[in-house]
């Protein structure tokens, strides 16, 4: 990736401090679909003060971040994209990972240099601006980074272009909702289209996500959302859970949904869904041991 337009960047990958009998592991472009942003909690600092605490602290193979934004607005970029390093604590396959030097104060020119970064990796990487996240908006994150507010962030990268597609946008008309009946036992194209309205509504499927098989898993993602939004709480996916599912879809636009797909045994099977149901418009992570 080249990054001709953006201003006073610094490749310093090949220049950082390395564990000598560690390395990362590595994910393929297209599978990038999040970009995440960090602070350092110090005032100071870069890429190699960075690196050789990682390395030397943290016993990492190397540093954590794909790239740091110095206080002046210097960026210095220190991972190959591919490089599945560590920064966000069991999301990292298929995220970018980008430091401001800071805890919570940042300068203009910072900010400025964060925005043209995201929208210059946006250039070429399948990354919509919903999926551009604090390091705190992850799942399972105890920590108050990035102190900054993304909601501002992301709403200054999206200014930049407007390439953002969100679902729902169309009034929920070409919404590829179930149009039957259904409850536990039932199989096929309808079950899997009320597997991925549950999962865009935000209800969790972690094990088999759209297998097309409603089971368990999907009964009880049934019964949650009935309960919170009111409904008869009986696990069956009529009329009136559809109407919901609809209602709920419309009004989705502006929320992050996130789909976490786990338990294959076949990495390449876990990759395949992901990939399927990040061209549905869902935000999927692969999570890693």
């Amino acid at each position: 990736m080249e990054f001709q337009n953006l201003a006073n960047l610094e490749d310093v990958k090949d220049q950082l401090t390395t564990h000598p009998n560690r390395t990362y592991s590595s994910h393929r472009i297209e599978e990038i679909s999040y970009i995440t942003i960090h602070h350092s909690a110090t005032p100071s600092g870069n890429a190699e003060s960075f690196a050789n605490y990682h390395v030397n602290n943290n016993n990492w193979p190397g540093i954590g971040y794909h790239f740091v934004i110095l206080r002046n607005g210097d960026v210095q970029w220190t991972n190959r994209l591919e490089v599945t390093s560590f920064h966000t604590g069991g999301h990292n396959t298929g995220n970018i990972g980008i430091c401001l030097v800071g805890d919570g104060e940042f300068t203009d020119i910072q900010i400025d240099r964060v925005v043209e970064l995201v929208a210059a990796l946006r250039e070429d990487l399948y990354v919509p601006v919903r999926r551009v996240l604090g390091h705190n908006e992850h799942p399972e994150q105890s920590t108050a980074c990035p102190s900054l507010d993304m909601d501002m962030l992301r709403g200054r990268i999206d200014s930049i272009d407007g390439r953002e597609e969100e679902p729902g946008g169309n009034g929920g008309e070409d919404m590829n909702l179930p149009t039957q009946t259904l409850r536990r036992g039932d199989r096929g194209e309808q079950v899997r289209r009320l597997q991925e309205s549950l999962m865009e509504a935000g209800q969790s499927l972690p094990r088999y996500g759209a297998d097309g098989i409603f089971g368990s898993e999907t009964e009880n993602g049934v019964l949650e959302f009935q309960r919170k939004h009111g409904l008869a709480v009986d696990g069956i996916a009529g009329p009136e859970t559809l109407q919901k599912l609809r209602e709920v879809l419309t009004k989705a636009s502006d929320v992050i949904h996130r789909v976490q797909v786990g338990a294959f045994t076949d990495r390449d099977n876990a990759e395949e869904l992901a990939r399927e149901l990040r061209e549905q418009g869902y935000d999927v992570y692969i999570r890693t041991s």
